[in-house]
Parts: structure tokens; sequence; C-alpha cells
């Protein structure tokens, strides 16, 4: 939903209006209908598909952004924040005064809900935001996470343009094969990575994850995750981050039954999971060997996987 009509629904007429004075004439080509821009140091952020290049900066798809400031040396100095109207119609959120030249701005969308900000960070390599510790003991599957950083040069070049996309890496999970008696709840996925979370700069860090999530049997007879998995992604991480799992649980044994692991792809490599990007995974059980095939589409596409 647009963000404009969204806050139409729930300010009213006259806040509406007002929301359409400050936002309806804003575009990053002409900004001579923007809103006035701050004295001194300011931050303007940018919204795209990392792809397409798609701008979703008026689209509502960061709600709410974590901005922290580092010197030269990397050491933290300050922590602003943007809220949702701010975003959608880029209006510069001020930072710090005086001269920030080699200063640099590492920017979080939409975190908190259930990727916490790590409170002990000290210096631009410390984690900054990890998945949290579920009651089940496993990790509880990310936000819907966006990421940028810059860095300021010259006073004169303001405001700092900061883009933002999508961080994290999408899973979806299919396994054929399955005997469609056992019933769906005596199964379930686990995923793990090699990283929990990520440094200001926006690579994974932190310790190893493991993530679990349910399934349910389709139309076909084929088992898919209840929901896709919204995960660290796995650039700049070491070969081998990723094993995605299926168990079975086993009421008369002291632990669940690995049906199979999965740590390559279709032609043995290693998975990976792209940031910003929907992987799709098949896990094939009919035949002597398991059959593995990978899709990656655009975030939050579907794809088909043809029954044969």
């Amino acid at each position: 939903m647009n963000v404009l009509r969204h806050r139409c629904l729930h300010l009213g007429a006259g806040g509406c209006i007002w929301s359409m004075l400050l936002l309806g004439g804003c575009i990053a080509e002409d900004r001579s209908d923007c809103p006035p821009q701050p004295e001194g140091n300011a931050v303007l952020l940018r919204v795209a598909d990392a792809q397409s290049g798609e701008d979703l900066t008026a689209d509502g798809a960061v709600r709410h952004a974590e901005l922290f400031l580092f010197g030269p040396d990397g050491a933290y100095v300050g922590r602003y924040a943007a809220d949702e109207v701010q975003i959608a119609g880029r209006i510069p959120v001020p930072v710090a005064a005086g001269d920030l030249a080699g200063y640099r701005i590492s920017v979080w969308g939409n975190a908190g809900t259930e990727q916490q900000f790590d409170e002990s960070f000290a210096f631009i390599g410390d984690e900054a935001i990890a998945l949290p510790v579920g009651n089940d003991g496993f990790r509880v599957a990310s936000d819907d996470l966006f990421f940028g950083i810059g860095r300021f040069g010259s006073p004169a070049e303001q405001p700092l343009e900061v883009t933002l996309l999508r961080k994290n890496a999408r899973l979806r999970i299919t396994v054929r094969g399955l005997d469609t008696r056992v019933p769906a709840e005596n199964y379930y996925f686990t995923v793990k990575e090699a990283a929990d979370g990520y440094d200001f700069l926006g690579m994974p860090s932190g310790n190893p994850a493991l993530l679990r999530c349910a399934g349910a049997y389709d139309a076909h007879g084929d088992f898919v995750s209840a929901d896709p998995f919204d995960l660290i992604h796995t650039e700049g991480s070491a070969e081998g981050a990723v094993t995605v799992s299926l168990y079975r649980k086993e009421p008369v044994r002291t632990d669940d039954r690995l049906v199979v692991a999965v740590t390559t792809d279709d032609d043995g490599a290693p998975l990976e999971l792209p940031s910003g990007r929907t992987t799709h995974l098949l896990i094939d059980l009919r035949g002597t060997q398991t059959e593995i095939r990978v899709e990656v589409t655009r975030w939050g596409e579907m794809y088909q996987w043809d029954a044969w």
C-alpha cells in the first residue's frame, strides 16, 4: 500500500492534507517541492530493490530506520532514528553537527521485531544485530531487514544519500517423495547457518545459528516449508555455511530421525543464500539417489516446481 494513502486512512481529512503537503511533490529527480532541509549534517534515505533498481521509498517497504554514526577510526559516535513519514517523504534525517568528513553512517530498516541490536558494540566491525533465541532453543526467523552504509564527504555534499537494500535472504523448501500417510506435523525442517547476525558494515558475523520450521503437504503431495525462512545471507561467509535438514519425529526414540541433510546445490557447489532474493530448494527423495534442484528468484516471488 502507498504510504500516503495508508496515512490518509488513519489520520482523517486534516492529517491527510498535511501528509499531502508534506509528501506529495517530493521526488528524487526534482526536490523543489520537498520540505525544507535541515541545516548542518543530514542523511537522506532511499529504498530500492537490489535486482531491478526499482525505487521503493514511497511504498512503505521500510517503516522505520536506525542510523549509527562511526568516526574515521571506526569508533561509535551516536545513534539516530527515522520514521515512516521521514523515509517515504524523503525528509533528511539530522545527525551530529560539525565536520563529519570521513565519518560513516550504518543504516538499518525494519529492525527490532525479531532481530535485535547488540547494545555492547563500540566499533563499526562489531556485531550490530542478531537473531534472537526462541522458547524452543532455536533461533527465530528474521525481520524484513534493509541495510545501507554511506561515508560523509565535504560539508557542501549535504544531505548524504544512503540507499537501503533488502539485507536478508529468503528460503523456501520443497521435499518430494515423502509418504503422505505420515502426518505433516511429524516432519520439520532445520536450517543451520555459519552466522547469526551482521556487523555494522553489513557483513555476516557472530555465532552459528540453527532455525526450525514446520511444513505442510501441498496439492501435489510435496512437503513444503510452512513459511519461507528469512535468514542471514551467506555472501562473505565461508563455504559450507548452510545445511538444510529434514527430520521426522520419533516418539519411541530419544531423538528425532534425520531424513536428509543438504549442503550443496544441483551442481555440487555449496548452498548459497543471496541477499535480497528468494532461494527455492527442491529435495527429491524418490530415486535411489537424492536429487537437488535450486532456483533463485526475486524477493517474495513464488516458483512452482514442475510435476513429473
